[in-house]
């Protein structure tokens, strides 16, 4: 149903949402991972899709791209405790 009324309606954030929170709780991270890039697309500064797509390359072991999109958090709250931590994290385990 989701997936339907976002082909309808592209800028539909709130139903982006709906889908990504779907995927992820049917365990289908890449199509949830989808969800908040079209959601990252629509408002690119916020945060909590941010986070949540990290954490989704993050599952996917795409580490590079978890990594990058944590400096993303941090490009737009320099403060940013966790999304911090876990850029150090990830920059650590790249190294290795």
């Amino acid at each position: 149903a989701y997936e339907a009324l976002v082909e309808r309606d592209k800028q539909n954030k709130k139903a982006w949402e709906a889908l990504a929170v779907l995927q992820e709780r049917t365990k289908n991270p890449q199509k949830a991972l989808a969800a908040y890039q079209a959601l990252n697309g629509l408002e690119p500064k916020n945060i909590f899709w941010l986070q949540k797509m990290a954490a989704l390359h993050e599952q996917l072991g795409n580490t590079a791209k978890a990594r990058d999109t944590y400096k993303a958090v941090l490009a737009i709250d320099p403060k940013h405790a966790q999304a911090r931590q876990k850029y150090v994290d990830l920059s650590k385990k790249m190294i290795k």
